[in-house]
């Protein structure tokens, strides 16, 4: 292997982020059964940090392995089913199931919250509390349908290729949320 300091750079800053974990779970979802793989689950647990019991797992993943084809699965119905499932509103974990079928789409977790300072409102009622995460998820695309488009945003994708060559085919949004995850959190 020859070394470089473009190829060092590019492996140290994938190496720090994730990306080759990310790059393992976009490339080969579709073609495993998510539901019975197990690397493929502590794969996924591990980049997506899922600390959950086995028993929200198995209905987590069960559910994943039957809408994984469904490119244009909403964060709505994911959210409800789940909550249907397993009894919790779960934005993050649901957020994180689409943008893996559907890479176009943004990820809610704590460090984007902070970042852009979208919160989820303390409520007690589920009902309540479920609405108010959908909600707030279709606000996240909002917001990133308006970043995506300033200059900040652009310069980020720019350093993101210029930093990361071989990982030019991970889409834009993604790009953002690995600099703003890698930058930004606490």
């Amino acid at each position: 292997m020859l070394f470089t300091e473009k190829s060092v750079i590019e492996n140290l800053a994938s190496k720090a982020l994730g990306i080759r974990d990310y790059e393992v779970i976009i490339k080969s979802f579709n073609n495993t059964n998510i539901y019975k793989d197990v690397e493929f689950q502590k794969k996924y647990n591990s980049f997506y940090r899922v600390r959950r019991n086995k028993e929200w797992q198995i209905k987590y993943y069960k559910f994943f392995e039957e809408n994984k084809s469904n490119k244009n699965i909403s964060i709505e119905k994911i959210m409800r089913c789940l909550y249907v499932e397993t009894g919790k509103v779960e934005l993050s974990f649901s957020s994180k199931m689409l943008a893996t079928i559907n890479p176009k789409k943004p990820i809610f977790d704590s460090v984007l919250s902070d970042y852009t300072n979208l919160k989820l409102k303390q409520i007690s009622n589920k009902d309540n509390k479920l609405k108010n995460a959908i909600e707030l998820y279709y606000q996240l695309e909002e917001w990133y349908d308006e970043y995506i488009k300033t200059d900040k945003a652009e310069k980020m994708i720019e350093v993101f290729d210029s930093i990361l060559p071989s990982f030019k085919w991970i889409e834009p949004i993604k790009k953002i949320d690995f600099i703003i995850w890698g930058t930004y959190q606490t």
